[in-house]
């Protein structure tokens, strides 16, 4: 009722070694083909003349035939045994040593055209840093020396952004109004100044900034620590920005002790003029443009009527010459007889 499977394994088992051996034989001849052809054909060499030479000892009438009998073993065994384990895997291996070999070729000339596009575009690109860092640096190089001009105007520039708020604040207005750039950058310009317009109906001027466009004139300007000074204020939209301004001021206080010494200077040479005892004339352009009251006193005709009269028809006709003379010289700044 049972069947044994012993003969079944024990056959099996014998096959599985010799295809493991026929293996391990195929490793090695790829492995060291020179040593294995060596080994083989002279195990070859071997098996074919012993085998002649047992068949010819078996049978004595093929002596005569034993080199055609060697021919045929050759022909037949020896030289198929030696193609297939020597010749295709030979030209196998040629033709694929030659596919990888070119498979690398092709990779390598891929890699290098891949190498020359990316060492192009590095350079192209150091190119261009270059390029762009030689117009950085130009630009800010422009930047600085436009900062010194600023920095080196003796007039106060502050700029703000549409909010006004203090975007640049140079050097002369920290000497001007008592605060540092670091102290007053982002602050709100009404923060820290006050330009009050001497036209009182007019208001402060800061409260006008958001809607101003271009405005100059005199202020009075509030320094940080409360002091006041007159002051020549422009402002106008930044340059290129319809957003924030542009701040130009200086003091004036010396303008106006000048002004006001030119007025008191011409209020007194006025006053000496018009109660001179003599007769004073300004004569310009062939017209008199001034006479004090003494020389239309003296003529018995009215400022009015002298200013509009023909000067030389004043002088004497028997004199006039003598006058032209005494005037030519006088301009000339020449010596002249009283």
């Amino acid at each position: 009722m049972f069947t044994s499977r012993q003969p079944a394994e024990s056959t099996s088992r014998p096959a599985g070694q010799m295809v493991h051996r026929l293996a391990r034989v195929r490793d090695w001849v790829s492995r060291t083909p020179t040593a294995a052809f060596v080994v083989v054909a002279a195990v070859v060499f071997i098996v074919e003349h012993f085998s002649v030479w047992i068949l010819v000892e078996r049978f004595p009438g093929l002596e005569e035939a034993e080199p055609l009998l060697e021919a045929l073993v050759d022909i037949g065994i020896v030289l198929p045994i030696l193609v297939v384990l020597f010749v295709i895997p030979t030209s196998r291996s040629i033709r694929q040593r030659e596919a990888t070999e070119r498979d690398l070729r092709l990779a390598r000339e891929e890699l290098e055209d891949r190498v020359r596009a990316r060492t192009a575009e590095l350079a192209e690109s150091n190119h261009r840093l270059r390029e762009e860092s030689d117009e950085r640096r130009g630009a800010e190089k422009a930047v600085a020396f436009q900062a010194s001009l600023l920095d080196a105007v003796e007039q106060a520039v502050v700029a703000t952004d549409g909010e006004g708020r203090i975007l640049y604040w140079n050097r002369f207005a920290e000497d001007l109004y008592g605060w540092k750039a670091s102290e007053v950058q982002g602050r709100s310009l009404s923060d820290v100044l006050t330009f009050i317009q001497v036209d009182e109906r007019i208001g402060e001027l800061c409260e006008q900034c958001p809607t101003c466009v271009s405005w100059a004139g005199e202020v009075e300007a509030v320094r940080r620590d409360g002091s006041r000074f007159p002051a020549y204020l422009a402002c106008s939209r930044r340059p290129g920005d319809v957003e924030g301004h542009l701040f130009l001021s200086f003091d004036i206080t010396d303008w106006k002790r000048a002004e006001e010494a030119l007025r008191d200077s011409e209020e007194k040479y006025s006053n000496l003029v018009e109660n001179a005892p003599t007769g004073v004339f300004i004569y310009r352009d062939g017209r008199l443009a001034f006479v004090n009251p003494k020389l239309a006193t003296l003529l018995e005709c009215p400022r009015d009527e002298l200013l509009r009269a023909e000067p030389w028809a004043l002088v004497h006709e028997g004199d006039r010459e003598m006058v032209r003379e005494i005037a030519r010289r006088g301009m000339a700044r020449e010596p002249v007889p009283e």
